[in-house]
């Protein structure tokens, strides 16, 4: 549901519907009948704007006071700026990738059989998809808390609608849909905003302060509240919100008996006072009310469950910055991205460093190559996640060590590796590395650092427990995921007794080779992939940071991994440091362009276990 305002360059912002938020510009959408070259946008207007009522704090005026840029300049600066903040496509990859596509014009059309049609231009891989989901799964505690206080919702809403008085003084307050193709909506369709992108009205927030209370006690994952009402005999057409990473969730507060329904994809259903509905918006969706009385629900839009909270940092800047489409607003939308990132305990992740000052000077884009993802906000945008993901048969998730949390679950599997491993490390200095961390893994010296996560139970046994003991579950993170394996990277010089800085490794020069370490497996996860996925994501993160050569060294026993090293593209090199184990082998591979992007197809379940030596 979209509401495009007046303008191609900034849109109005409007109450209802709802916008798809998260660009500079807006994705008009066509009325379900305009045939299919009728919907085509240009680029800039592909992207979701949010209606106008609400900008974020501070770029109403940054907008007026320097013209926008043009969609070229606005899409340089987003990504040089992305880049800084969140480590070149690492951090944040599937926003990154999302927002491309966008950029880029495309969209995802998808037939599910049996479930209906899924069409999205601002799109984020992987994400669980099905017209409807379920309350009380487990992934919506927040929704499950509004059920349980609707009652008093109920009251105040009806206490507040009944006095005309008491309305006026709102945002004058009940607003219909204005878009070109609002007619799919029907002239009697209106709403009355509580939130929008995340920023709650004064106005109308006033008026219903219970409601708006109990949102806000609950730290809910929503980009937009808003009442809707749909008179007795109405109807809104089959179309589609554009985008997969906001749901649409509808709690019941006056419903006729009858006749009234919401069908999403092929799937339809009645609401229920008291009642919650969660929808997934992005396939086409349309709802009737053929009874003699008024349809009132509370909608909320808000993050799909399996979006981070880190991506929900970097869609809020892309959508702050791309609403001001200014260099002086896409400054303001990264300062406000960097105060984010610092209470999330993510300050590693801002302002660039050493690798990043050279990656510039080779002229690279500063948001890297082949990231894949980027993600959403309330209807047509970018995303983020809510506090509990769904559950995902075997998917494994790959996010760079930024928290304490983090770090320590890192040197767990590391000590589970070298458990596993059976050899005396101490001539690497093992236990000092472990207790410096994150040392030259840290992202200032050209180094990162990974996690694999999996869904609970997704293994078969055998891992490292909380607080370090080897054995038993994987270390439990939140919302039902668990750390599988690791791995790290880190500049070759400095690490090498074997070369000095004139010197050529594999071909290049030792200043832009680095060294994947700890790549490791915990033993009861093995065919889930997770070996696969993190030296995927190692290698363009290796490539964004500016080497332009991998290498590792491994032992000739280890016969799984030197598979998968072999499949990703890893062949022998010469010997690079001394290290004393028996049977070592040495393997190097360059990057750059689609050598740091491997094919899904190089990957398989089997990534056999664990790693470097």
């Amino acid at each position: 549901m979209a509401a495009p305002g007046a303008s191609v360059a900034i849109c109005a912002r409007t109450a209802a519907p709802r916008a798809p938020v998260g660009g500079h510009r807006q994705h008009l959408a066509a009325p379900a009948s305009a045939a299919p070259q009728q919907r085509r946008q240009s680029r800039r207007r592909r992207i979701p704007s949010p209606p106008a009522a609400t900008l974020a704090p501070g770029l109403e005026a940054l907008r007026a006071a320097a013209p926008p840029l043009s969609e070229e300049h606005l899409a340089q600066a987003v990504r040089s700026a992305f880049g800084e903040l969140f480590w070149g496509a690492l951090a944040a990859p599937r926003v990154l990738a999302s927002f491309e596509r966008v950029m880029a014009g495309e969209e995802h059309i998808q037939e599910h059989p049996g479930l209906g049609l899924e069409h999205s231009n601002s799109y984020i891989e992987g994400l669980s998809t099905q017209p409807f989901f379920e309350v009380h799964c487990g992934a919506y505690k927040w929704l499950e808390a509004i059920e349980q206080q609707a009652a008093e919702i109920q009251q105040e809403f009806f206490e507040v609608t009944a006095d005309a008085d008491l309305a006026r003084k709102g945002n004058n307050i009940w607003v219909p849909a204005v878009r070109g193709d609002a007619g799919g909506y029907g002239d009697d369709w209106r709403t009355l905003v509580l939130q929008d992108r995340g920023h709650w009205d004064e106005n109308n927030a006033l008026l219903f302060p219970r409601t708006a209370q109990i949102v806000k006690d609950l730290n809910a994952p929503t980009q937009e509240v808003f009442f809707a009402r749909q008179p007795a005999g109405t109807g809104i057409k089959s179309h589609t919100d554009y985008v997969n990473f906001i749901q649409t969730s509808h709690l019941g507060l006056q419903v006729p008996e009858g006749d009234c329904w919401i069908k999403v994809g092929e799937e339809k259903r009645n609401w229920e006072e008291g009642k919650v509905i969660v929808c997934h918006t992005s396939f086409m969706h349309e709802t009737s009310n053929n009874t003699d009385g008024e349809r009132v629900v509370l909608i909320f839009r808000h993050f799909h469950p399996e979006v981070t909270p880190l991506e929900r940092v970097a869609l809020q800047f892309l959508f702050d910055a791309l609403d001001a489409g200014t260099a002086a607003g896409v400054a303001a939308a990264a300062a406000a991205a960097r105060q984010s990132l610092a209470g999330m305990g993510a300050a590693s992740l801002v302002g660039g460093g050493s690798r990043g000052s050279k990656k510039h000077k080779k002229g690279k884009g500063a948001a890297g190559g082949g990231s894949k993802g980027f993600g959403g906000a309330a209807p047509k945008g970018f995303g983020g996640k809510a506090t509990l993901p769904l559950p995902r048969c075997n998917a494994v998730a790959v996010r760079p060590v930024i928290t304490p949390d983090q770090l320590q679950e890192f040197r767990n599997v590391t000590r589970a590796y070298l458990e596993w491993l059976g050899e005396d490390l101490s001539f690497q200095q093992i236990e000092s590395e472990l207790d410096s961390l994150p040392g030259s893994y840290a992202g200032e010296r050209g180094g990162a650092m990974l996690l694999a996560y999996a869904p609970t139970g997704s293994g078969n046994g055998g891992g490292v427990a909380s607080g370090g003991a080897i054995g038993g579950a994987a270390t439990p993170s939140s919302g039902g995921e668990e750390v599988v394996g690791a791995v790290a990277l880190r500049a070759l010089a400095g690490h090498t007794g074997t070369f000095s800085p004139g010197d050529a490794v594999a071909g290049a020069p030792l200043a832009d080779v680095c060294e994947m370490k700890r790549l490791f497996v915990l033993p009861g996860h093995h065919g889930l992939g997770a070996g696969a996925a993190l030296v995927r994501a190692l290698l363009p993160a290796a490539a964004e940071l500016g080497y332009g050569c991998m290498v590792l060294d491994t032992l000739e026993r280890l016969e799984g991994a030197n598979k998968l090293y072999r499949r990703l593209g890893f062949s022998a090199c010469q010997r690079y440091n001394d290290c004393p184990l028996p049977g070592v082998l040495y393997f190097a591979r360059q990057l750059g362009g689609e050598a740091s992007a491997p094919s899904s197809s190089s990957f398989d379940a089997g990534d056999g276990g664990a790693f470097d030596s």
